[in-house]
């Protein structure tokens, strides 16, 4: 492979990238192949010039520096810099039109039920859960529900904590969900000044539902959650890991799950090759065997 150097403000060459695409990898099981060298070079810059630093060998090495002594505060703004936290509430809507009815279901026998959404991202996944969970709480009172929510991330984990959402209006008054769940958000200390029309926050009553945590899936994370786990949300994560790492990561997530718990995935993810612990219901819906 020829050396190529982008020419742009700082030098990052095919080395540089490599470093810093085997340090993501071995530290979150992110992969980033070599069409993604302009977008972390694009990603990171600010890094490099927030921290004074001459080039992306030394950013690099600051880095590894840190995970070497046990930090991994630089590591997790990395991380933060160069994956895409696009995401809004209901995302995928037959997810929560079938988590709604076999959670109803379930709570006919279950009195104790656990949701983990394993890539939470700001938070639009398991609020979203939270408002099924209390809609269905209502029905089924003698239950109990929990909601986790976690990420590698600790910056969009306090985003999600906040669960204040830029939602256009007509999709608020179209989504039952969002229109009993949301309240708008004053932003303005003066109670007497119009309100920011497309600035919302979540319910206060959803909040006793979510309990947040920071996970590293590449890790050993079973401990940290009560188990077992009935519903797993693990959309759009696999996508950005190895085959080996998607069979590892399935491996710890078919130990914790009940049997005849379900899983979601996002639309283009598929267990595939993945996992055999799971039936197929329907794309992007499994059964735990």
């Amino acid at each position: 492979m020829q050396e190529t150097v982008l020419k742009q403000e700082f030098n990052f060459s095919d080395q540089d990238f490599w470093n810093i695409s085997r340090m993501v990898t071995n530290h979150s099981g992110i992969e980033l192949p070599e069409n993604k060298k302009s977008l972390v070079y694009s990603r990171l810059v600010r890094r490099i010039r927030t921290l004074n630093l001459q080039d992306f060998g030394a950013y690099y090495n600051l880095v590894q520096d840190g995970l070497d002594q046990g930090g991994d505060a630089e590591f997790l703004k990395l991380i933060h810099a160069i994956t895409t936290n696009v995401t809004h509430l209901f995302r995928e809507y037959h997810h929560f039109e079938h988590l709604e009815k076999t959670l109803l279901e379930m709570m006919t026998n279950q009195k104790r039920i656990t949701i983990w959404s394993c890539a939470a991202s700001i938070g639009a996944e398991p609020w979203s859960i939270a408002m099924v969970v209390d809609n269905c709480l209502k029905k089924r009172p003698n239950c109990e529900v929990k909601v986790i929510a976690s990420d590698i991330d600790t910056e969009v984990l306090s985003k999600a904590q906040e669960g204040v959402y830029d939602v256009n209006p007509e999709v608020v008054e179209g989504n039952p969900y969002l229109k009993k769940y949301l309240n708008l958000l004053n932003t303005d200390s003066d109670a007497h000044k119009p309100l920011h029309h497309n600035l919302y926050v979540i319910a206060p009553a959803l909040r006793k539902h979510v309990e947040f945590k920071t996970i590293n899936l590449l890790h050993n994370w079973q401990k940290k959650l009560p188990q077992p786990i009935h519903f797993v949300f693990c959309r759009n994560v696999i996508i950005y890991f190895s085959r080996k790492t998607q069979q590892q990561l399935f491996e710890k997530v078919s130990s914790v799950m009940q049997s005849g718990g379900y899983l979601y995935l996002g639309h283009s993810e598929s267990l595939m090759g993945v996992s055999d612990d799971y039936e197929n219901l329907k794309k992007t819906i499994y059964k735990k065997k």
